[in-house]
């Protein structure tokens, strides 16, 4: 009977034991402490909740945030469907990452951007509010618009046209510098030239700290111009970055807007190409210097450039009325501001 009792007490010990050692093993990870404290339980639960709503809201916020990205690139105002056209038709043909691509880095992306395959890639170009796009036209002449166009947070031009002397109807201020095939082949050729060379370096220095974008057919001979203007600059101490297009956007552009706005379209010019890849980076677009026509609204006669006496020629490939048809078009559903006159 003694024995009995001894067996059933060890039992009962071995029991508490056991039940101890098991609301350790479970609470333990709520951080309860060996004293079992019942309020301290429910803080630390209650706690743990908290926590978990704050990740929640957390992760939501980040989630939200990476989503609406795409959404900065759009107008800041949205005064009609039709102000928006070009930017949505652009943005399903264009990406600013493959558009202004560093030039530095052309050797590594063409390893990793195979033919034809979308990739991305490090650019120099962000998103900016306002942009002014400056046109080599003769109308820019006595205009007065300098001033208006530098208080633009991002200002673009076109063929490294001559800012000294006529800071008063372009401005001084330069972002970026579009480049087409004949300038870039032609930078090259001046380079190697010891009595041109001078006057390339005076050209390329009130563009420091802006970007040479380059984004038309990419062969050989251009890489080897590109990377001549790398080392001048280099050497020099220019601070230009240099940028290339790993797809032909002229040929894609042309047949987008064959297909969709203009379809009398040939080859277009440096100047709407700028817009039209503008629209990509840009919330609100200004346009100067682009008229083609031999006379102004005052009747003035104009020349082929602001900083020349050549008289209007349009004889070429390019379609420059049609192309202006387009952009006062694309002014008055308020898609851009297209200057034609003086600036007060």
């Amino acid at each position: 009977m003694a024995a009995s009792s001894r067996q059933l007490s060890s039992f009962f010990i071995l029991l508490v034991v056991f039940t101890t050692l098991l609301l350790i093993y479970c609470l333990v990870p709520y951080g309860v402490s060996s004293s079992f404290r019942l309020p301290s339980l429910k803080q630390r639960i209650q706690a743990r909740k908290i926590s978990s709503v704050e990740d929640v809201k957390d992760t939501t916020a980040r989630v939200l945030k990476v989503e609406s990205r795409p959404q900065s690139r759009k107008l800041a105002s949205k005064p009609n469907e039709k102000a928006n056209r070009i930017r949505l038709l652009t943005f399903k043909y264009f990406r600013t990452f493959e558009n202004f691509a560093y030039f530095s880095e052309f050797a590594q992306n063409r390893l990793k951007c195979k033919r034809g395959k979308r990739c991305m890639t490090a650019t120099p170009v962000r998103h900016y509010h306002t942009c002014a796009i400056v046109g080599n036209g003769g109308i820019l002449l006595d205009s007065s618009c300098g001033n208006e166009i530098d208080n633009h947070n991002y200002v673009i031009r076109i063929n490294m046209a001559p800012i000294k002397g006529y800071e008063k109807d372009v401005g001084s201020k330069s972002n970026m510098t579009f480049v087409n095939l004949q300038k870039t082949l032609e930078l090259r050729k001046d380079l190697m030239s010891r009595r041109k060379r001078k006057g390339v370096l005076k050209n390329l220095a009130p563009l420091n700290g802006s970007v040479i974008s380059y984004v038309k057919p990419n062969t050989a001979s251009v890489t080897r111009a590109l990377e001549a203007l790398s080392s001048v600059l280099k050497k020099n101490n220019l601070d230009v970055t240099i940028t290339y297009s790993l797809r032909n956007v002229p040929v894609v552009m042309t047949r987008m807007l064959r297909s969709t706005l203009i379809s009398e379209m040939k080859s277009p010019t440096s100047g709407l190409i700028a817009y039209i890849l503008g629209t990509t980076f840009c919330d609100v677009i200004t346009l100067y210097g682009f008229y083609p026509f031999t006379t102004d609204m005052r009747n003035r006669t104009l020349f082929y450039h602001y900083y020349d006496h050549i008289p209007v020629n349009h004889r070429n490939r390019h379609n420059f009325n049609i192309e202006y048809d387009f952009l006062r078009s694309e002014n008055q559903t308020a898609s851009v501001r297209l200057v034609t006159d003086i600036c007060t």
